[in-house]
């Protein structure tokens, strides 16, 4: 097993990787247009970093469950 888990860890940690750094493009994104756009538009980014914040949040707790069940 330690092939396929091996490679399983690898595909989530890539998958964290990725959604962390979409997570921190919607905040830099929100942090540069604070008191620059419209409040609906800042209301849009706002959520957009918020849903962005729980892909990732999501993405770490499979790769965490994942090595918690595998030993990896």
């Amino acid at each position: 097993m330690p092939t396929a888990s091996c490679e399983e860890k690898t595909r989530l940690t890539v998958e964290y990787h990725e959604t962390i750094q979409l997570y921190s493009a919607a905040v830099n994104e929100l942090a540069r247009k604070t008191g620059v756009v419209l409040k609906e538009e800042y209301d849009r980014l706002s959520v957009a970093a918020e849903k962005a914040r729980q892909v990732s949040t999501d993405a770490r707790a499979r790769l965490e469950r994942h090595i918690a069940k595998h030993g990896c």
